[in-house]
């Protein structure tokens, strides 16, 4: 007990840090792993370090200027093909740490990458200068021909790796797996391949390509011009390094990891990785993205080898990977933080709907279903519908799904089965009031609560209200349409299932079925009600008697346009701490910490 007591203020004070710290931990990473580190005091001497680590010796090396990346890009495929380390040199000299580790090497062959611009003459003669080492260039005009003359050296192979030529981030998870596989990285502008690009292309034959990154880097418009293209990107450039790993490498026992935030360690420990056929994952110097801490609580691996010393990837960092401090998301001022189940909508009012406004291909009617209080035929009622094929839309008070107060009386077991059986879930409001009778503040409560509620419990964010009574106002609508509800959920025909008597008839089972058959129209919707005395007997005549008339079945979802409803972005303020956020939004922050995959 002690041990809970403890744990949770410390999770309670970590929390209320401001951002100039850190943010709530989520949980410790539950994973068995050890780490070791590759450094040096620059990205020179952590490239010499990491050759050293790789190779006793090596008859050919590959060099690259450090302080620009496509060319280094380029030329992991080759150094793995020539079973070379990656080391990097100053464009003007010879860097010290490059000149020790080449004298370790003492290799036959020194493959100088990019033209003379980019690695001077003087670095030519230093080189030859060591002793017996043939120099060899390949260089052309720009990095699209570097790459081109660099593909041309390497075996025949149906794949070709496009990358964008313009920044690194993307690129870089693809340079351990191109280099495994021994397939050349290409590179590529924006919009419109590069002459040097679309030659190589047809030089190689190849037949297959693998594009990585999303379509601002890579846009659809290079599609047409390349064979078979399939394309690898996530929302980042950590997730798009995870994404490569988990479709494309085999599984492995060990991961390097490298600081997405710069391409140097990563470029120099992609000729190592590969040469231990082993992926290359990016983190931040001082946090855990989201998609790697999937990885590591998937235990994928059982080694992760940083690369970089505590500037580039921090202790804090290594300790995390090994579960001995909290992961701890990072936020800082200016981060932009998607919120969950939050979203920007048209700032007009939600709209009233009676009936669908998108045709289907038949005449189409949708059956709705709203719970309040009574349980007891909801299973009864869910099997006629799947014994019919029809799917439906249920729009149940929020404290029939969940009461935290009253938990025997909810029924989020329900909750869940309906929509696990494919059924559309809607909102039917809190407590069930006549929202008109409400102040602002009580209607925005009411359906911030009630979605909360729902989305909890069945994992569903709806966006289809359907006000209790029917009743609503101008005041009602505004807030449902800037809580997220762009549509307001009415009917075209009411069974009146829910009453025993209507203007002096009784209603019946028969009286039921003859209100739906006599009145339905195309797009129409039908109200009934979970608890209705005569609703599970109606239901099976009901869907026969439509389908006579010639209906299919559909959910209202289904009949109308899809909300123009966009994520909601929250800009972080100095101070502010992830549960403060997660507060004032309603959400958790676990549910941060997932959407944005910190």
């Amino acid at each position: 007990m002690r041990l809970m007591v403890t744990l949770f203020l410390t999770l309670f004070l970590l929390a209320t840090l401001p951002v100039a710290f850190s943010s709530l931990p989520e949980n410790i990473i539950e994973a068995q792993v050890t780490t070791s580190r590759i450094a040096g005091t620059d990205r020179y001497e952590t490239a010499a370090k990491i050759a050293r680590v790789g190779w006793k010796s090596a008859e050919t090396v590959i060099l690259a200027r450090g302080d620009s990346f496509p060319d280094a890009l380029a030329g992991t495929p080759l150094a793995y093909q020539r079973e070379a380390p990656l080391l990097l040199t100053y464009p003007d000299k010879l860097n010290p740490h490059a000149k020790e580790e080449l004298q370790r090497l003492n290799p036959d062959k020194v493959i100088l990458l990019g033209g003379k611009e980019a690695i001077s003459p003087q670095v030519e003669r230093e080189v030859e200068d060591l002793g017996h080492i043939v120099v060899e260039r390949i260089g052309g005009e720009n990095r699209y021909q570097t790459a081109r003359l660099i593909a041309r050296e390497l075996p025949a192979t149906p794949t070709v790796i496009l990358a964008y030529g313009g920044n690194f981030p993307d690129a870089l998870a693809a340079a351990s797996f191109a280099a495994s596989r021994g397939y050349p990285i290409l590179l590529s502008p924006t919009g419109e391949l590069h002459l040097a690009t679309k030659t190589a292309l047809e030089e190689g034959e190849f037949t297959h390509t693998l594009l990585v990154g999303g379509t601002a880097v890579l846009s659809d418009s290079l599609l047409k011009d390349l064979p078979n293209p399939m394309r690898i990107a996530g929302k980042d450039r950590y997730e798009t390094a995870v994404k490569i790993m988990r479709q494309l490498n085999p599984p492995t026992d060990k991961i390097y990891l490298a600081r997405g935030t710069n391409f140097a360690d990563a470029l120099t420990g992609s000729a190592l990785a590969a040469r231990e056929k082993a992926p290359l994952l990016l983190v931040r110097p001082n946090s855990i993205p989201g998609p790697v801490k999937e990885v590591l609580q998937d235990k994928l691996a059982e080694h992760f080898v940083l690369l970089g010393g505590p500037a580039a990837i921090t202790t804090g960092v290594e300790a995390q990977l090994r579960g001995e401090i909290p992961y701890t998301p990072i936020i800082y001022p200016g981060q932009k933080l998607i919120i969950p189940g939050k979203v920007v909508t048209t700032p007009s009012p939600s709209q009233v709907i009676t009936r669908g406004t998108v045709e289907g291909k038949t005449k189409q009617i949708a059956l709705t279903f709203d719970s309040g209080w009574l349980y007891e035929q909801t299973f009864p009622l869910l099997k006629v519908l799947d014994q019919q094929g029809v799917k439906a839309t249920f729009f149940p008070r929020a404290l029939w799904v969940y009461n935290k107060d009253k938990p025997a009386s909810s029924y989020p077991y329900l909750a869940r089965e309906i929509v696990k059986r494919g059924h559309t879930m809607g909102n039917h409001s809190l407590t069930h009031p006549d929202m008109r009778r409400l102040s602002e503040k009580e209607i925005r409560y009411e359906i911030k609560e009630s979605t909360a509620i729902i989305k909890n419990i069945t994992g569903v964010r709806p966006y289809l209200f359907r006000p209790p009574y029917g009743a609503y106002d101008h005041r009602v609508l505004k807030i449902l349409g800037e809580e997220g509800y762009p549509y307001t959920i009415m009917w075209t025909i009411d069974t009146h299932d829910w009453a025993s008597e209507i203007r002096g008839q009784k209603v019946t089972e028969d009286y039921i079925v003859k209100r739906v058959l006599d009145n339905a129209t195309n797009n129409g919707i039908v109200l009934m009600h979970i608890g209705g005395k005569y609703t599970v007997g109606a239901l099976p005549r009901i869907i026969t008697g439509l389908r006579a008339k010639g209906y299919t079945f559909t959910t209202v979802d289904k009949m109308l346009p899809p909300p123009k409803r966009e994520q909601y972005i929250y800009t972080v303020k100095a101070g502010d701490t992830l549960y403060r956020i997660a507060q004032n939004y309603g959400v958790t922050v676990e549910e941060i910490i997932k959407a944005n995959k910190l």
